[in-house]
């Protein structure tokens, strides 16, 4: 059994399903797609005698039709292209990125998590907001626009606003790290109209809630926790996950894992993170499916989950259908003793 992850260098979800994976006695290849010009090379050959395609990566070789299964974590990072000359640039990044997607199109018969042209699709906010709306999920009233007029409208017919862009974006500098988080929003907050009109955003009515909930589907296998609200106040625990130390498991109504099943049906998934928050009637309000969600620190939180192992398993033969089975002969890796490995390897 063969895996490729399809992932950046640094990527430390990819790097502990490699550590994983090796532990269980399974073949590993992670494909570092931000340098795929520098550590990787792709050839195929066409023809009659002499068909087939290879990857070569860190000088160990791989037919592509030995491969059981692929990640592609997070895969499409900029690629970088060393000791090309300022001219040509362009030109060698045009032909990389070109080799690079048929690549990905010689992967599309290998069992992904997820298939790409899926993942694509879910990484839209617009499009899964509309299967979610049309699946039964309760969501809140929600605005996704550019137009000053209709934004400005919507904040005025409803008494409390939150904003949040459809996508994440993070800002570095030597100075500092600004990131997009959830946050109130009201007419007076808003910026001139060329601003509105250039950036387009999700605008919904704010929910009052009791707890938050991550719930990580791998197959029908769901893994759920409860997350409280944060205690500074902000609309965004990501904003003070730092302050967290545990969690705990909270099982998911089974209507609604059938619900969150033929949403990522729908889009495509085998796997995948779903949003929810949780009012005090007891209505689960949708917020979104993160089809590369983070799901390791689902395990720090909360150490009776075994998210690296479900994980694995779950690689080594990834379905819609799939449900992990707590007595496999396996021994059961944990994601504490990853990071004890790696601490002892570089310590």
């Amino acid at each position: 059994m063969t895996v490729l992850i399809n992932a950046g260098t640094h990527d430390t979800h990819a790097k502990a399903v490699v550590w994983g994976l090796r532990r269980k006695g399974t073949t590993v290849f992670h494909l570092a797609s931000d340098r795929f010009c520098q550590t990787t090379a792709f050839s195929i050959r066409v023809g009659a005698a002499q068909s087939g395609a290879t990857l070569a990566i860190d000088g160990e070789t791989v037919a592509l039709d030995q491969l059981s299964a692929v990640w592609h974590r997070r895969p499409f990072e900029a690629l970088q292209n060393a000791g090309v000359q300022p001219e040509d640039e362009v030109f060698a990044r045009g032909e990389s990125q070109l080799m690079r997607e048929g690549l990905y199109r010689s992967l599309e018969l290998v069992p992904a998590v997820n298939p790409l042209d899926a993942l694509v699709r879910a990484e839209n906010k617009i499009h899964q907001l509309k299967h979610a709306a049309e699946l039964g999920f309760q969501l809140p009233a929600t605005l996704i626009s550019g137009s000053p007029e209709d934004v400005r409208g919507f904040l005025a017919q409803h008494a409390e606003c939150i904003y949040k862009p459809l996508r994440g974006h993070v800002w570095k500098s030597d100075s500092a790290r600004r990131a997009t988080y959830t946050a109130k929003v009201s007419e007076a907050d808003l910026p001139a109209d060329s601003l509105l009109r250039a950036a387009p955003g999700i605008y919904q009515t704010r929910v009052e809630y009791a707890f938050e909930v991550r719930a990580q589907f791998f197959g029908r296998q769901c893994a759920a926790i409860r997350i409280e609200q944060p205690t500074d106040g902000s609309l965004d625990w990501r904003r003070s996950q730092g302050t967290i130390d545990t969690c705990e498991v909270v099982d998911v109504p089974l209507d609604l894992q059938q619900r969150c099943h033929r949403l990522m049906e729908a889009l495509g998934l085998v796997a995948a993170g779903f949003d929810f928050l949780v009012t005090d009637d007891g209505r689960w309000i949708f917020l979104e499916i993160n089809q590369a969600g983070q799901f390791l620190f689902v395990e720090q939180w909360c150490p009776g989950l075994p998210m690296l192992d479900m994980f694995c398993e779950f690689i080594r033969a990834p379905s819609l259908q799939w449900r992990y089975d707590m007595g496999h002969a396996h021994r059961r890796i944990s994601y504490s003793e990853f990071i004890e490995s790696t601490s002892v390897i570089t310590s």
